[in-house]
């Protein structure tokens, strides 16, 4: 998935525009950028003053310059983020807006969400049908404000979702609850490993993602992972998660099954976190086919 296809058209050719320069260098002429990006003179100008306004607004030492010759000059300090700069316009693009507030709004009506991202019925269900051209790459579907299929492929996509649009600290603040943070120091001392800062932020995004989806559990498709429930359900690495899951689980309110370990697992070993003990050759063909599948769909 990429998230910038979230962005609207203009949103997108300024990252294009900045895309020219990552790969360019920080001195671009005019006539290169309009030749690169195949458009035209008027609408490159247009988005170049667009751009800058923007870099401006977001950091006031970022900008655009032109110099002589032709040339267009790209300014960023050595503080500027470029991830909370993408955020930033992320956050008035309105298919993300649909697609963050399904999440975090799991019991609000239509109404009030047509209310509180100012769209038309029309407008709202145009551009469900929009995103869900986007989601067609996991094979599920938003019908009803709610995303329909296996429940693996969602927790797949909020992943890719989130881990590239979200800053870390904005995803700490809404999903990394403090008992998230004793599971994954359980989850390093059971498995005699010490996870990085980074792995520790991806293993507590997927963790609160999971948590998360407990409102949605009566609803939640599993049939299409039962055969890897079953390939694995004797595996020692699955049997051990499954404890520590069962244990962290057994203080909430919810009825949970296997397939939250089978979820997890995957993730662990999808970002080579963990490795495999599966000894049956059968199983071990089952299982990596679905390792190479969500591999790919993580750099789609």
């Amino acid at each position: 998935m990429n998230v910038m296809q979230l962005l609207e058209k203009n949103q997108q050719v300024h990252f294009q525009i900045l895309a020219v320069f990552f790969q360019n260098g920080s001195e671009v002429s005019y006539k290169k950028l309009a030749k690169t990006l195949s458009i035209s003179a008027p609408t490159l100008q247009k988005e170049l003053q667009n751009l800058h306004q923007n870099l401006a607004a977001f950091h006031e030492d970022a900008a655009l310059i032109y110099s002589e010759n032709d040339q267009v000059q790209l300014v960023l300090p050595l503080d500027f983020s470029l991830k909370q700069f993408f955020y930033a316009y992320l956050s008035e693009a309105i298919d993300f807006q649909i697609l963050s507030y399904l999440f975090f709004h799991r019991d609000e009506s239509t109404t009030k969400m047509m209310l509180e991202l100012m769209l038309s019925e029309a407008s709202l269900f145009r551009r469900f049908k929009a995103i869900n051209q986007l989601l067609k790459e996991f094979d599920i579907q938003l019908k009803n404000k709610k995303l329909i299929g296996d429940e693996k492929q969602i927790r797949f996509f909020y992943y890719q979702f989130f881990s590239q649009s979200y800053p870390n600290e904005e995803l700490i603040a809404r999903l990394n609850a403090p008992a998230i943070n004793n599971l994954i120091r359980v989850i390093e001392k059971q498995l005699q490993t010490t996870f990085s800062q980074a792995e520790r932020w991806k293993v507590g995004l997927w963790l609160g993602i999971m948590e998360a989806r407990f409102d949605y559990r009566g609803s939640q498709q599993h049939e299409a992972s039962y055969p890897l429930l079953k390939s694995l359900e004797n595996e020692a690495m699955f049997q051990l998660l499954r404890n520590i899951l069962g244990r962290y689980l057994s203080r909430f309110a919810v009825s949970w099954s296997d397939y939250e370990t089978v979820y997890f697992y995957l993730f662990l070993l999808a970002e080579g976190l963990i490795r495999p003990s599966l000894d049956d050759s059968l199983q071990k063909s089952l299982f990596f086919q679905e390792i190479d599948v969500l591999r790919s769909e993580e750099h789609t």
